[in-house]
């Protein structure tokens, strides 16, 4: 398992080539990628890392280590009530192509014999700023750069009326805890 985790790292981290940066700031030539392990899950690299932290736990003999059987996802749900596919709704096919579904999970959940504890949505919002429109303007969001221009432009519209109106900038997510237990019983 250690070895997979370490594996599905270095595919990950190779399938990322030139995209791959030591912030969190996206380059001009960014291009999204669709390879590799990118092509079955948005996020590999924190498969990788999940998997590594079990494997830690299990060659430690520690579960404590794995008492955080958690995923962050999105769901239709989700993806449809965030502020990037209400501004930008030409996104909405490529963001709910770019993650499984809810029921896909819980079928590879089940498969690992796991399943779902709990679901708690996290969400936030945040003022549509001067410094945030500059950043939609600047295609911060990896989706954004599969857009054509025009779409990009009307959606860059809707975003500077929203703020004039002082609408706030809406993120989503559901919050999945698996297990082997029930929610009663542990």
């Amino acid at each position: 398992m250690f070895a997979d985790g370490l594996g599905l790292l270095t595919w990950t981290l190779r399938g990322l080539g030139t995209d791959l940066t030591d912030t969190v700031v996206t380059r001009r030539a960014h291009t999204l990628v669709t390879h590799g392990p990118y092509r079955w899950v948005r996020h590999p690299f924190c498969d990788a890392l999940a998997l590594l932290i079990v494997a830690m736990a299990l060659i430690a003999a520690n579960w404590f280590i794995l008492a955080t059987g958690v995923v962050v996802t999105d769901s239709d749900e989700t993806i449809r009530r965030r502020s990037l596919i209400a501004y930008f709704p030409e996104l909405l096919t490529i963001e709910l192509a770019r993650y499984p579904t809810l029921e896909a999970l819980h079928q590879h959940a089940a498969a690992a014999g796991l399943r779902m504890l709990a679901d708690e949505p996290a969400s936030g919002s945040i003022p549509l700023t001067d410094d945030l429109i500059a950043r939609l303007a600047a295609k911060f969001s990896s989706a954004m750069r599969l857009m054509r221009p025009e779409d990009h432009a009307a959606g860059m519209e809707r975003a500077r009326a929203g703020q004039a109106k002082g609408e706030q900038w809406l993120s989503c997510y559901a919050v999945l805890y698996y297990g082997r237990g029930d929610a009663e019983n542990g």
